[in-house]
C-alpha cells in the first residue's frame, strides 16, 4: 500500500506489499480494501476473519480505495459468513 505515513499501516518488501480484503470493486480500475494484520487487537476496529488457514484481523478503520494496478496476487477467498462479518462492522463503524 505504499510506505506509511503516521499511522497508516506499513507495507513489507521493496513492493511494500499488504494483504488486503477487498471490500468492493469500484469499478475496474478500483476497489475499496481493507488491510489486513495478524496482530490480534481487541477493539470495533479489527475484525477476526481466517482466510487460508489463516487467522488474520480485518484493519476497519484504514478502509482505502486503491487502484487495481496495485494488486499482485489473489491469496485466498472468504466464505460468504466471514464476508458478511467484516462488512457488517465495517458498516457499524460508518454509522
Amino acid at each position: 500500500m505504499g510506505i506509511n505515513i503516521g499511522v497508516e499501516v506499513d507495507g513489507k518488501n521493496g513492493k511494500f506489499e499488504r494483504p488486503s480484503l477487498i471490500l468492493k470493486y469500484i469499478n475496474k480500475d478500483m476497489v475499496l480494501v481493507l488491510p489486513l494484520t495478524t496482530r490480534q487487537k481487541a477493539d470495533k476496529n479489527h475484525c477476526p476473519i481466517v482466510t487460508a488457514g489463516i487467522a488474520s484481523f480485518a484493519k476497519i478503520s484504514q478502509v482505502k480505495v486503491i487502484s487495481t494496478k496495485r494488486l499482485l496476487r489473489k491469496i485466498s477467498t472468504l466464505d460468504e459468513g466471514e464476508f458478511k462479518k467484516v462488512k457488517d462492522q465495517f458498516l457499524a463503524f460508518l454509522a
